[in-house]
Parts: structure tokens; sequence; C-alpha cells
């Protein structure tokens, strides 16, 4: 694809109290490969009252397409909406704040949505732990024998699913194409799940 080509993306953070997240998260994001210009970053905090929204601050100073903006309500899926609801990007991502992308997960799923005409595609989550019990947990979500039928968390090959953990990370055309969001996730018809978006989601305690 021609530089000229790529289209612009709009990736939603959502986070509250993620102080020990959040800074690898939007490290990850500054690292993608995909054209700077074309990418913007919204960063929604609800509320806070640890150290993540100074964090935040500190990456969006250096970085004029990036901003970081109040979540009254709190909760999650409502700064998604937000986000996505002010989002200029043709293409929107829903990312948390506890979660990493890998450096080409945004050009991989603009190729991907281009090449399939998918409504929604993503990677396989593959969960992380910072505790015996957190780890514990991220083995038993990453195999069929703990999540079953969702093979979104554990495929090797690129595949049509009929869900995406858009918990963590999605991405789809923007609202101007008419897919409905609701609750922050995607209501996709159809979705495809690429190994190549690669993308990592911390287990944490909820506050």
């Amino acid at each position: 694809m021609d530089l000229l080509d790529w289209p612009s993306v709009t990736l939603v953070v959502a986070m509250r109290n993620e102080v020990s997240n959040i800074e690898r998260c939007l490290a990850s994001l500054a690292a993608q490969d995909y054209p700077s210009d074309r990418l913007e970053i919204l960063v929604y905090d609800g509320e806070s009252t640890d150290s993540s929204v100074a964090i935040a601050e500190e990456f969006a100073a250096e970085r004029p397409r990036w901003a970081v903006r109040p979540n009254r309500r709190r909760i999650q899926a409502a700064a998604w909406n937000e986000g996505i609801e002010a989002a200029s990007g043709e293409i929107v991502g829903i990312v948390s704040g506890h979660s990493e992308l890998g450096p080409a997960y945004v050009r991989s799923a603009v190729e991907a949505l281009r090449r399939t005409g998918a409504d929604m595609v993503g990677g396989p989550v593959r969960a992380i732990g910072d505790t015996p019990v957190g780890e514990a947990v991220a083995i038993a979500v990453s195999t069929p024998f703990g999540v079953g039928g969702a093979r979104h968390r554990y495929l090797t090959e690129p595949a049509v699913v009929d869900t995406l953990a858009a918990r963590g990370t999605g991405i789809l055309p923007s609202r101007r194409s008419s897919i409905p969001c609701s609750w922050g996730s995607a209501a996709a018809r159809r979705g495809s799940a690429f190994p190549s978006t690669r993308r990592w989601y911390g287990t944490r305690t909820t506050r």
C-alpha cells in the first residue's frame, strides 16, 4: 500500500487508575509502525485517583495528534462510545488501558480490513499476569479448555470468527459506515481474527 493510501485511524483508550499499566500501553501505541500523521490517539480517563492522567498527559504533550480527555461516567464503555463519536479517523480502534499492542497492530488490522471486507478485525488475545494467580488465569483463558469456542483467544491462523475481544482492542470502520456500537463493543456482522495483529491484555484488580 502506498504511503498516501493509508487511511486515517483513531485509537480510543479507556483508563481509570491504570498507573501500573498505562505507560506500557501508551508506549506501545507510540511505537506503531503506522504513519504518525494518520494516527490519532484519544485517551479518556474515568476520574483516576492515581497518577495515570499525569503519565498520559506527558505522552500527549509531545504528540500533536494525541489528547487526554475526561470520562465523567468513569466506566470503560462510556469512554469508548464518547471517543468513537469524537474520532476523526476513517477507521476506529478501541483500546483498554491495561493492554499493549504489537508494533504492527494498526497496520496489520488496516490491511486485514481492506483485504477481507470484514466488519471488524483484531488479533488473538495473549493474556499476561503479574502474580501467580494472574499467571494461572492468563494461561487458562488462552486455551480451548479454558474458553471453549472463543477462538480469538488462541488462534494461530487467520480465520472468520463470531466475536472479537473488544474489551482489549478491536478495530473497525468508523461510525460513518453505520456499524452500530453499544457499550463499547462493535456489533459486527462478520469479524476476522489475524495472529499477525498481536496484542497483550493484562489482568488487574477492579477498582
